[in-house]
């Protein structure tokens, strides 16, 4: 039989057959514009009882100057210590339990809040983002701690000869503004950067016209249109 073939003459063993894989058809994302201006994306994807969330503001290099570069990275690692309702050891703790975690990045053209978990906290989700997206405490001591390790950050990229032929580069090709600037702003620039500075930037960005909200994953449980509505529609336009 079979089982005795490939024992004894492995090589003519047939190949198994290839497995059929199973094709899951997505629904095409829903896209949405709310009154206060913040577009909308639904991604339906049920095969994970899965769930994330990331607001996505218009912002990055060409939002900042020479007197501000690395703001969008010092905003982006203050933001999840807290909002004006809870700190952020609460907040964090409060995910943690539901085993859903947040986070905050800055790119060069982009300031991002994402936070995925399981899909049944996606009203959990999508309070802890508009939290920080509304009213980011952005404590004194938490932005100096984050100062501090963006300059060490920074310093270790002046000690690297690529690190610094890239900067070079950026400013050949751009100039002294926009992409021009490293993300990790100047020693200038870093040491006039402070709580009040960082809040004119969140300000001015995290605006319903200039944000974009994308909603992914096992979703289609929720009553979304409240769900969106009662979250992301407190956001100033």
């Amino acid at each position: 039989d079979l089982l005795s073939t490939a024992i004894l003459d492995p090589e003519d063993t047939p190949p198994p057959a290839a497995a059929k894989r199973r094709r899951h058809p997505r629904p095409e994302p829903a896209i949405r514009l709310l009154d206060n201006g913040l577009t909308v994306v639904e991604i339906p994807d049920s095969r994970l009882p899965l769930a994330s969330v990331q607001l996505v503001a218009k912002a990055g290099l060409p939002a900042e100057s020479a007197a501000t570069a690395g703001i969008g990275q010092l905003l982006a690692a203050s933001m999840p210590h807290g909002s004006g309702r809870r700190s952020g050891p609460e907040i964090a703790n409060a995910l943690e339990s539901l085993g859903a975690t947040l986070h905050c990045s800055a790119g060069n053209n982009y300031l991002l809040a994402g936070c995925g978990g399981l899909a049944p906290d996606l009203p959990v989700l999508l309070e802890a983002i508009v939290e920080i997206a509304l009213d980011p405490a952005l404590p004194a001591d938490a932005v100096t701690r984050e100062r501090t390790s963006q300059r060490t950050a920074l310093d270790e990229a002046l000690d690297d000869p690529l690190s610094s032929a890239l900067r070079l580069v950026r400013a050949s090709l751009f100039g002294t503004a926009g992409y021009g600037l490293d993300p990790l702003g100047s020693p200038e620039s870093l040491a006039g950067l402070d709580r009040a500075q960082l809040l004119a930037h969140h300000r001015r960005h995290f605006r319903g016209p200039n944000l974009v909200a994308a909603i992914a994953g096992d979703i289609g449980h929720h009553d979304l249109a409240n769900l969106i509505d009662s979250t992301l529609g407190r956001l100033p336009a």
